[in-house]
């Protein structure tokens, strides 16, 4: 008979989980990812422990952040998934999540965590609990040979006479930089885009980006005025990027993605990755437009609390 239990883990029970993903897997890369959500996310109010006949058997967590609840892992035991009722499982961890005290909107994403622990992170259809799918595109452009080109920090949009500039950004351009996101809503993620949700997206670019050696954080500023951005780590994997929307199609979101790629070839970075949600098709296009390729796609689920 399996148990949840919510709440906050004791500290033995975090090392025993951490001892046993060590015992899985020896990918350094995907381990680290691991390591950060050990280190940053056990432990909230949304974790939900699984215990079989009285033994651990597995996690499900995410982070909190203001009345978002975004699912950043799931994991089971190997030895208790023969036992295991995916559908029974993800009818009570959706019901404990959607019941956690202030949440509004849940964002599940379970696709990088089967990369390590395989079946250990089970999928279910969570449409049957009242969740939103949206499929989700990964595009890579390969960078190798790549040619970098001495440009103008001055550009002339090909489409219209608009001039605008592309520079680097500070901490000081991040207000400008939420006043851009505040008035857009990126195709597909209509259940969990709030002012909330971006506060948590600037801030994981302001710590995991702009705070970083050798990473690309770019702006295009049209009469010194900041109308779009670019913000990608140092592994080359692109953060966010947005134009204003009064005016996107102008060629500016072309121009930042041309100087990022430029820089991160420089810079010996192999390739870069980045993720769009599918329906988001004027972004697909320009990703396309300059150099990516897709190369995979998952499923996100999405939860909005109905008024």
């Amino acid at each position: 008979m399996f148990e949840f239990r919510t709440g906050q883990p004791e500290e033995h029970i975090i090392t025993a989980l951490w001892d046993k993903i060590c015992s899985l897997t020896n990918n350094t890369q995907l381990m680290g990812d691991v390591q950060a959500w050990f280190r940053e996310d056990v432990g909230n109010d949304g974790a939900v422990v699984l215990y079989k006949n009285g033994e651990l058997a597995g996690v499900c967590s995410g982070v909190m952040h203001k009345h978002h609840f975004t699912s950043v892992i799931v994991f089971v035991f190997p030895e208790y998934l023969p036992d295991l009722d995916v559908k029974l499982f993800y009818e009570k961890i959706t019901e404990i999540w959607t019941n956690l005290p202030g949440v509004e909107r849940i964002m599940a994403e379970f696709e990088s965590w089967r990369k390590i622990f395989g079946p250990s992170c089970p999928e279910y259809d969570l449409s049957e609990f009242g969740f939103n799918r949206h499929t989700r595109l990964l595009m890579q452009a390969d960078l190798t040979g790549y040619q970098t080109e001495k440009k103008a920090r001055r550009y002339s949009s090909d489409k219209t006479d608009l001039l605008f500039e592309i520079k680097p950004l500070t901490k000081e351009h991040f207000p400008r930089v939420r006043k851009i996101l505040s008035g857009i809503v990126e195709p597909g993620l209509e259940d969990v885009w709030d002012e909330a949700f971006i506060d948590y997206n600037i801030e994981k670019c302001l710590t995991d980006v702009a705070e970083t050696e050798n990473s690309v954080c770019k702006g295009a500023f049209v009469k010194g005025e900041l109308q779009g951005f670019l913000f990608v780590d140092p592994q080359g994997f692109v953060r966010y990027t947005a134009v204003s929307k009064k005016i996107a199609g102008k060629g500016i979101g072309t121009a930042l993605m041309k100087t990022g790629l430029d820089k991160l070839a420089a810079l010996g970075v192999s390739n870069s990755k980045l993720i769009v949600t599918e329906v988001n098709k004027p972004a697909v296009r320009l990703y396309e437009k300059t150099g990516f390729k897709e190369i995979g796609r998952y499923s996100v689920w999405t939860w909005h609390k109905k008024s």
